[in-house]
């Protein structure tokens, strides 16, 4: 076995930018790779793709002459042997090459200038960088001494990026909550764009976030995005939004005034349309509901609805009023009970007029009902019926007397109360009481 002794050396590998110190050991052979010592260049991988498994040759080389004048190599006999693990990578500008591998992990060596193959692979986790991987001796079965060079370069990409961006939107309210599209209320765009495999070669256009909050016509937002695994969009975003009722709305047709009043069957007719204005959504439709010509405070409601759905209303008031009626006149006092013997006839004598222009009527038609039904209160006082009619007439206007006349005809009921009551077309009317003997 040969002895390599020698006094402090100190030697410069201008390969590999290594200044070695050796104090007084044996001079070492070299343990050598074919990247380092020939390509001024890593080893490029990308992450998840076997296609780009690269490969480096590692052999041992026995010293010269020049550096060691015991030249040669420091496997002596077929059974010494050496072995090298690589390590786990560390990163020069990463902390760590996550999911790299050396494959195999361990070489062994029994000869000089053998080369051996080593494979390093990059898993789809492995973070994108640049990174030195070296082989270190875990035993050295031989009386020489290495000098550990190996020191591999590698770059891991990213992977290729093949997908476009993917764009997408919220809004809410989610769909439009008026009618033919329209929004009634404030609506918020939200777009996401995600690129997840370039995230810094993303570049999107429009995407702006968008809180709409006054009425606008139909406008359209606009998100498209490119990466480097392409193009996206344009998506685009119709939105239109109106929240603002119809104003102006005007009857048409009939005759009515606003706060008028008018005599029971004199009461104009309703008006029969309307229309409206709007400023944003469009005009739509008006309905009129609600006249009436009875008596009492009356309202005609008009309703428009514009294109969106909102609705306001107008209204339109005015009062129908009712007849005068005057009467029952003599023979028949009114508020008391009038006495007369069951079966009798007695004049029921009355007036009807227009309230508000003092016309008279004189037409039958105007008499709606005569209607008698039991009714003893008497406390009102009785008083006699002091002139009767003959025999059951019919109901008629004279006009000599300018009354109306109606002879009513008593049940034959001795001790029975009535009340017979007169009622107008309008729903006004007269009562009188009478006590039958």
């Amino acid at each position: 076995m040969r002895t390599r002794l020698r006094s402090k050396i100190s030697l410069l590998f201008m390969t590999f930018g290594l200044l070695l110190a050796v104090p007084a050991v044996a001079l070492a052979d070299n343990i050598q790779d074919n990247i380092t010592d020939n390509v001024a260049s890593s080893l490029q991988l990308t992450a998840g793709d076997a296609n780009s498994d690269k490969t480096a040759e590692i052999k041992i080389i026995g010293n010269n002459a020049m550096m060691d004048p015991d030249s040669g190599c420091n496997f002596d006999t077929a059974t010494e042997s050496l072995t090298l693990s690589f390590n786990t990578p560390t990163g020069v500008t990463a902390t760590a090459l996550d999911g790299a591998t050396a494959t195999p992990g361990q070489m062994k060596f029994t000869a000089c200038g053998v080369d051996q193959t080593v494979k390093f692979s990059a898993s789809s986790s492995a973070v994108a960088g640049n990174y030195t991987v070296t082989a270190n001796i875990v035993n050295n079965a031989t009386d020489g001494t290495f000098f550990n060079q190996v020191s591999i370069p590698i770059t891991v990409n990213a992977p290729a990026d093949t997908t476009p961006p993917e764009i997408s939107y919220v809004l809410d309210p989610a769909s439009p909550d008026g009618n033919n599209g329209w929004y009634k209320s404030d609506v918020s765009l939200t777009w996401t764009v995600v690129e997840n495999e370039s995230p810094d070669s993303l570049v999107t256009t429009g995407c702006e976030d968008q809180n709409i909050t006054a009425d606008q016509d139909e406008t359209t937002y606009s998100c498209s995005a490119t990466s480097d695994g392409g193009s996206a969009g344009p998506v685009d975003v119709p939105i239109k939004r109106d929240a603002t009722p119809p104003t102006n709305i005007q009857f048409s047709g009939g005759g009515l005034s606003d706060g008028a009043s008018y005599d029971f069957g004199d009461v104009p007719a309703g008006p029969t349309s309307c229309s409206a204005d709007d400023a944003t959504s469009g005009f739509a439709s008006c309905d009129v509901d609600g006249y009436s010509d009875t008596v009492g405070d009356q309202e005609v409601t008009a309703t428009a609805t514009d294109n969106a759905g909102n609705s306001a209303t107008n209204t339109l008031s005015y009062s129908v009023v009712g007849w005068t009626l005057k009467g029952f006149y003599p023979p028949v006092d009114m508020g008391i009970h009038n006495t007369m013997k069951g079966g009798q006839t007695v004049a029921l004598k009355f007036e009807v007029f227009k309230t508000l222009s003092g016309a008279e009527l004189t037409d039958t038609s105007v008499i709606k009902t005569f209607t008698q039904k039991v009714n003893c209160t008497t406390s009102g006082g009785v008083d006699a019926v002091e002139d009767y009619a003959t025999g059951n007439t019919t109901l008629r206007y004279d006009t000599t007397s300018g009354q109306f006349i109606f002879n009513w005809k008593s049940p034959k009921s001795p001790g029975t109360c009535y009340r017979v009551t007169m009622t107008t077309q309008d729903g006004s009317s007269i009562s009188a009481d009478f006590t039958l003997k």
